[in-house]
């Protein structure tokens, strides 16, 4: 049966895994026969996790940010502007080829370096195309997001060419409009959809793991390794230091974009020291958590959402550089009973063993399990748009 209504979706992804994890859970849920869906991203590693029949993907030249928030060009070697406008001229052609009656924008509402501009443009004067950005539940401090807006012209773009502001969070947890203080007419568009967890986990990856031998199993992960895995190298110096092995196994989840460096020092660490495994990636994440007692991870909104669904209790030491979302997700997290956490500049590779052990004896037991409408709330919203069951 051919196609009825078409949906395309953005994701600005970088260099990590949460944009384009999150954009394919989406993409998942909406998924139907009478539905085509094209995902507009970067990422190295899409093709990493499970997608439903009716899901493809126009992979763009990639963008590499930097510690500083910049955005360079990953591979070619091109002056930027050249290359913002290879990729704006990608999705210009996308937006009147795929002609989509539904586009859901991840974050960044003009797109990196205003590359959606030509294609919102085009779509606005056509008039058929409804139009949504899409928020985490946090993005920055207010000051910070109020300052990057400015400059970005973010407002501008949300009031010219969005009809909906969806934010993938709960208004109990963090009010997104009262926060980064939306003008009147922005923040009758936003609607809360609520977190994003799927209903069923379609990665059937067999784990590489042997799980402890009657020990606790403590996982660190830290998401796509591109940060965080200094903290990393210092646990393992940690544990090589201390001889013998911990009262718990340890898996130790590097992520794909983690330094050579680390990944040499897991193995060689793997050799010393009893009860460590390690592994770079692995697509079925939520199977590993929930084998796992404990586990120890960064602050972002995927991980902390998936395992606040599966009611465990991470540790978590959130990234506070380039901004301070994921200090203020696990502090919010933390105040409901969802996690505890690590202030990140006082951390080391000792402090972080000495913590994980507390932390196995103290976690609570009966954790509460954090309510994930937002796949079913956006399937709803979906029909309602279009008049047509997703």
């Amino acid at each position: 049966m051919s196609a009825t209504r078409r949906l395309l979706l953005y994701s600005h992804d970088t260099f990590g895994l949460g944009h384009i994890r999150r954009t394919q859970k989406i993409a998942n849920a909406l998924a139907s026969p009478d539905w085509s869906i094209l995902v507009a991203c970067a990422s190295p590693k899409t093709a990493s996790f499970s997608s439903r029949p009716g899901i493809e993907y126009l992979n763009l030249p990639g963008f590499a940010k930097q510690v500083s928030g910049e955005y360079l060009p990953r591979s070619l070697n091109i002056p930027g502007a050249q290359f913002v406008n290879l990729r704006a001229s990608l999705l210009l052609s996308a937006a009147r080829s795929f002609n989509p009656d539904l586009l859901i924008v991840d974050k960044e509402p003009l797109g990196v370096k205003g590359e959606l501009l030509p294609a919102l443009e085009y779509l606005r004067a056509d008039g058929r195309c409804r139009t949504a950005c899409g928020f985490r539940d946090i993005l920055d401090e207010p000051s910070a997001v109020a300052a990057e807006w400015a400059e970005r012209g973010t407002e501008r773009g949300l009031r010219e060419f969005y009809d909906d502001i969806l934010v993938y969070g709960d208004r109990a947890v963090y009010d997104f409009a009262a926060e980064y203080r939306l003008a009147p007419d922005l923040a009758e568009r936003v609607i809360h959809t609520g977190y994003l967890n799927p209903d069923r986990n379609l990665d059937g990856e067999e784990l590489p793991f042997r799980f402890g031998g009657g020990r606790p199993v403590v996982t660190f992960t830290l998401g796509g390794g591109g940060d965080g895995w200094e903290l990393m190298e210092a646990y393992l110096d940690a544990l090589m230091e201390a001889g013998g092995a911990p009262p718990f196994h340890s898996i130790l989840l590097t992520g794909p974009f983690a330094p050579p460096s680390l990944l040499k020092k897991a193995k060689r660490a793997q050799e010393t020291t009893r009860g460590l495994e390690s592994a770079d990636f692995v697509s079925n994440t939520q199977a590993l958590f929930a084998r796992s007692d404990a586990v120890v991870c960064m602050g972002g909104y995927n991980t902390l959402c998936e395992l606040a669904a599966l009611r465990k209790f991470p540790l978590v030491v959130p990234r506070v550089v380039p901004r301070r979302e994921q200090l203020l997700r696990a502090r919010a997290f933390k105040r409901l009973g969802y996690c505890d956490y690590l202030e990140p500049e006082r951390v080391d590779g000792r402090g972080l063993l000495a913590a994980v052990t507390r932390h196995l004896a103290s976690m609570p037991r009966d954790v509460p399990a954090l309510p994930t409408p937002g796949l079913a709330r956006l399937r709803g919203l979906f029909e309602e748009r279009f008049a047509c069951p997703a």
